[in-house]
């Protein structure tokens, strides 16, 4: 949907429409939707609505020991989309996994700043928050449960709220102490 949203304020922008008019414009529909958000004539979203849980898609997958799970708003998938700061998914994933998420939350803040008008880079504001969990799965600790997948819950809605990305088993896992 995002997408779609932003390819109208790039054809605006085409037409020669000034920046300022052509995001009041889609503010002004985004408002409206907002307003319907979360209602049974809307889009459901992760919220602090209680009927908001009902309609999250819920799937479990299985994860083995050393497998890095990574879950980040889409603030930071900006790194992605649409700023190009690395080249995909499995790019940011290495990132994350040398430990460089904080290095690649600066250079994306910077991007941000250095396109305040959001013309360069179309986007609905200027910045996202940036919120990133890392987590890498350990051995099962009981002793019955060691060799087993383990069994990983991921819940996701039907917009780019989360994201989530695994798995992906860390080198060198399968010998990992517990």
């Amino acid at each position: 949907m995002e997408e779609a949203l932003l390819a109208r304020i790039r054809a605006e922008f085409d037409r020669g429409v000034d920046a300022a008019e052509a995001y009041a414009r889609e503010q002004a529909a985004s408002r409206e939707r907002r307003a319907r958000r979360n209602t049974p004539a809307g889009l459901w979203v992760l919220a602090d609505a209680p009927d908001a849980a009902d309609h999250a898609h819920v799937t479990t997958v299985p994860a083995t020991p050393g497998t890095d799970l990574v879950v980040m708003s889409d603030g930071y998938a900006r790194a992605v989309r649409p700023f190009a700061l690395v080249a995909d998914e499995d790019a940011l994933l290495d990132e994350i996994v040398a430990g460089r998420a904080g290095a690649l939350l600066d250079r994306l803040r910077a991007a941000e700043r250095a396109d305040p008008t959001r013309t360069r880079v179309p986007r609905f504001s200027v910045t996202d928050d940036a919120t990133l969990l890392h987590a890498r799965l350990r051995a099962p600790p009981h002793p019955r449960l060691r060799g087993r997948r383990t069994p990983v819950m991921i819940a996701r809605f039907p917009v780019r709220s989360v994201h989530v990305i695994m798995p992906r088993v860390h080198p060198g896992a399968a010998s990992a102490p517990s």
